[in-house]
């Protein structure tokens, strides 16, 4: 019997349905000029809202420039969320950062299209893009979804980004936490995580006003994990004082693989560098390539230059 290709059956199928479960056959990764080939073949026929969503979802995205780059490019401008959506996870699936500028945009639309922010949240979280990460902070209110909350201030935390708008929000969100009707709003967890690591003085002092009025459990028990860490780093071990100690800060987070930076928010960029320095008199810095990735995962400008400056390490 002769085998029908998956562009013949995808021709020849009259059902939407059916025509969708062709498309995943025309991706094949192992042949990826013959897979952007199809994949353009079919978009020239016009396809429906739903194939294109199954269009987007199966791309396969390699991580160098390739005839799926400009099929994604063309998908990211689309006019329905879910199909920008599925490409922008397509990104995210092979971590390509190539043309990630591309879906800026969404990012400064003022119709906040809560599926794309979603997927563009996600992809700085998992595919590591710094560049768009520090493009959501502007963009976060307490009135959207949970789901882009939690993303955001999750990527906002792995990148090392201290912002003063998603602090705002950050705390709008723990405050509205206090009664337990509220519980199912998932992002608080976020928001406090955040707090704690990119919060100042003053609000992780707020935060510990709010602790004793919050009802539900789980939140009360993150609240009581982040004054243990902030306790740490206190030189004293009385937070109430709030006098903390960069050396300890460094420490604490140079010399572990699950490095937490809680309490990061808490030191100027002069207090950080001195930590630095003394660490190093003392010969307790890390080696290279230790150092290196744990201080530039933080962002701070001039701990940053002197790692590069230095004649050592840069």
């Amino acid at each position: 019997m002769e085998q029908v290709s998956p562009f013949d059956q995808y021709l020849t199928a009259e059902l939407e349905t059916e025509r969708c479960k062709t498309i995943p056959k025309l991706a094949t990764p192992s042949a990826n000029s013959a897979e952007s080939l199809a994949m353009w073949s079919v978009m020239a026929l016009l396809p429906s809202r739903l194939e294109r969503v199954q269009l987007a979802s199966s791309l396969h995205v390699n991580s160098f420039p390739e005839g799926n780059w400009s099929l994604c490019t063309s998908l990211l401008h689309d006019s329905e969320q879910d199909v920008v959506g599925n490409a922008i996870n397509s990104m995210t699936r092979a971590k390509t950062r190539g043309f990630a500028h591309r879906a800026f945009h969404y990012l400064r639309s003022p119709e906040r299209p809560q599926r794309i922010l979603y997927c563009l949240a996600r992809y700085c979280e998992e595919a590591d893009d710094r560049r768009i990460a520090e493009q959501l902070a502007p963009t976060l209110a307490s009135d959207l979804s949970d789901a882009y909350l939690a993303r955001s201030f999750n990527a906002l935390y792995k990148h090392g980004i201290k912002s003063d708008a998603a602090l705002r929000v950050a705390m709008e969100l723990v405050e509205s936490h206090i009664d337990a009707t509220n519980m199912d709003r998932k992002a608080a967890v976020a928001a406090i995580t955040y707090l704690f690591f990119a919060g100042s003085k003053e609000q992780i002092k707020k935060l510990r006003d709010i602790q004793e009025r919050v009802t539900i459990p789980e939140l009360r028990r993150l609240l009581n994990w982040g004054f243990q860490e902030i306790s740490q780093i206190c030189q004293n071990q009385d937070i109430t004082l709030w006098t903390f100690s960069g050396v300890v800060f460094w420490e604490r987070n140079l010399n572990t693989s699950n490095s937490n930076y809680t309490g990061y928010g808490c030191f100027s960029s002069d207090e950080l560098l001195a930590g630095l320095r003394q660490l190093e008199k003392s010969a307790k810095l890390p080696t290279n390539p230790l150092l290196t990735e744990k201080v530039l995962s933080l962002g701070d400008p001039s701990c940053s230059n002197w790692l590069a400056e230095h004649h050592k390490f840069g």
